[in-house]
């Protein structure tokens, strides 16, 4: 394992702060006010953002499927500075830079300082560039700022808790940092709130054998007692709080994402996730392999079969590449023409899933070494230690797609966790490296860092490359809206936009089914109904009879929607996802929605409205017989 280099000069932390800025900086120009669409998670969030800054409750006259930090934090803004694109946009900028600053600050307790900022700035590059589907720093087009706000929580956790770990003992800034962390991380989305909490149950279990055999359990236990009443009480008092003021069901409901997860099971192992859980241990196998190239005579030589039979592993790790990959891009529509092949080679996602995989098995093999101590009444190493709690995070992260998710049946890195694995990938791969002794031990432990932090810069300046060449192929144009102006990447956005500002006047409702928001967001537009999102999730039945009581109370002057049989409205998603369990299949083979579910309101509104215009796959409806 790699000795973590914690002191540093104060004119190398300086210099790295001043490149980090520049490039952070260069991002929030590059980004500034662009949005794919007024339709997507982007709008949807930022329209219940607005609504909440106007006193509506979240929970209880909204939807928001996620806990409630993040959404009074953009609401709280737009109440003192205003709801527009540009308030939005600085507050995101704000958040990114403290990510970016903390995940810098995790890097330097793992690894040497250049090598923690290189991969402090690839980290950067990849997710500014296109992280995942909607997850981008320094831009509007997020899933939801609750991503930012966990990432925060959670290593700021992550730091306090490696520090405590590294150094030996909690220092009061450390207590601080793992119960502001935990908060954070509890408050924000559900996988960081289990990931935060399996972090703090491991840092507890670890510190009864780090010190000492004989630790005392009773100061254990108050110990362990302290450490959960820190990380976890502020929290619940928070949840206490917002479930007396929108009533448990409603709030239990939100944080659970009204059902979003309840036909999916990840967790579950397929035939073809399995494959490529095996894939991914391939790739790793073979990638340490043709890196061990640069000292293959010398290595050849020291360990003769041993350092063969693991080319046998890479071979065969090759092999099941080879049968995998192409099933992978078939089923994900991915592409290897031309343009399309950078960008695949530049995802960080692909590249960090053979390192997920191989870190899922370490935290085993940790667990396994925890438990030996436990039983021998011995000591757990204190580098073990801190690797054993960063993993937790990163796997507890990725647990929502160890065999697929609701868009995909193959295995993927999750966006959340791709922060964690970039930082485990890179020092866990030294620390794999280092293991190939050679007779200039010290020439090549040296070689091994430089090695990797050359790759890390060829990466990080191929998926710049590549970012800025997507950013230049793609058309952005400037609408001027109530909300401030925003440059979007469709046309039938403003189009819309321009209807609904001619067709209504400011009192007027309308509803957007087509998974939109921001039409509403821009316009100034309130909508009748409590749901603000039309598939993936399957709400309670009082939540759809609310939708129809207030539609039918206040019907809006528009319905915009999606030119789709029901308008493309669903309980849950009709996708070949639907959760085996408890079968053994190949891959799931039915579709994750409920077929016999309705929303009364689109009964209402196919009886009720009709289509008057069309644009890109959009449609906007005005009613036949009433009057609004």
């Amino acid at each position: 394992m790699i000795q973590p280099l914690v002191s540093r000069s104060k004119k190398s932390t300086w210099l790295s702060l001043a490149l980090l800025g520049m490039l952070c900086l260069f991002f929030v120009v590059l980004r500034w006010d662009k949005l794919n669409s007024l339709w997507g998670d982007p709008a949807r969030w930022l329209f219940e953002a607005y609504r909440s800054a106007n006193g509506e409750m979240l929970y209880r006259d909204f939807a928001w499927q996620f806990p409630p930090l993040s959404l009074l934090l953009m609401s709280g803004t737009f109440r003192l500075f205003g709801s527009t694109f540009e308030v939005a946009q600085l507050v995101l900028n704000v958040l990114s830079l403290i990510v970016v600053l903390l995940l810098w600050v995790v890097a330097r307790r793992m690894m040497p300082a250049r090598l923690a900022l290189a991969v402090t700035l690839a980290g950067v590059i990849a997710i500014a560039t296109g992280g995942g589907p909607d997850f981008r720093f320094f831009s509007l087009q997020l899933y939801t700022p609750a991503q930012l706000t966990g990432l925060i929580g959670t290593l700021l956790l992550a730091w306090s808790l490696i520090a405590a770990l590294q150094g030996g003992a909690m220092t009061l800034g450390g207590w601080l940092a793992l119960s502001l962390g935990s908060t954070i991380g509890l408050l924000s989305k559900p996988e960081y709130a289990a990931a935060n909490m399996a972090a703090l149950i491991v840092f507890g279990l670890i510190d009864m054998r780090v010190k000492g055999a004989n630790k005392s359990i009773g100061l254990w236990l108050r110990r362990v007692g302290l450490i959960l009443t820190l990380g976890l009480l502020p929290a619940l008092i928070g949840y206490l709080f917002v479930s007396g003021l929108v009533g448990f069901d409603n709030l239990f409901a939100g944080v659970t994402g009204y059902g979003a997860a309840a036909l999916i099971c990840p967790w579950w192992p397929t035939g073809l996730g399995l494959l490529g859980a095996l894939a991914a241990l391939g790739q790793g196998v073979l990638f340490v392999m043709v890196l061990s190239l640069v000292r293959f005579n010398s290595l050849r030589r020291r360990y003769g079969g041993r350092y063969l039979a693991l080319w046998l592993a890479a071979g065969l790790g090759l092999v099941l590449n080879v049968v995998y990959l192409p099933a992978w891009l078939r089923l994900n529509n991915v592409g290897l023409g031309g343009w399309e092949a950078l960008g695949f080679v530049t995802t960080l996602g692909v590249w960090l899933l053979p390192v997920m995989w191989c870190a899922i098995g370490t935290w085993f093999i940790l667990l396994g070494s925890y438990i030996r101590t436990w039983f021998k009444r011995q000591a757990f190493s204190s580098e073990g230690s801190w690797w054993w709690v960063l993993l937790t995070i990163g796997v507890a992260l990725s647990a929502r797609s160890l065999f697929g998710d609701s868009h995909s049946i193959t295995t993927m890195v999750p966006v959340a966790a791709m922060p964690i694995w970039l930082l485990v990938g890179v020092s866990g791969l030294i620390a794999i490296l280092r293991r190939f002794k050679t007779a200039d031990a010290d020439e090549g432990q040296a070689l091994w860092a430089k090695l990797v932090l050359v790759l890390v810069i060829l990466f990080a300046g191929l998926r710049l490359i590549y970012g800025l060449g997507d950013e230049a192929r793609t058309t952005y144009t400037a609408l001027d809206t109530l909300a401030g102006r925003v440059r979007l990447a469709d046309r039938a956005s403003a189009a819309i936009y321009a209807d609904v500002l001619r067709e209504t006047q400011p009192t007027d409702q309308v509803l957007d089914v087509a998974y939109g928001g921001g039409i509403n967001f821009a316009a100034r537009r309130a909508s009748p109904t409590f749901s603000t999102q039309w598939w993936y999730l399957l709400p309670a039945q009082k939540y759809v009879d609310q939708d129809l009581a207030q539609f039918i109370q206040q019907p809006p002057r528009l319905v915009i929607a999606n030119d789709l049989a029901d308008y493309g409205a669903a309980f849950g998603v009709i996708s070949p996802t639907r959760c085996p369990f408890p079968r053994l299949v190949w891959q799931p083979d039915q579709l994750a929605y409920d077929p016999m579910r309705r929303f009364a309101v689109i009964d209402y509104i196919n009886a009720n409205y009709q289509s008057v215009v069309a644009y890109e796959g959009m449609v906007v409806l005005m009613p036949v017989n009433l009057n609004p």
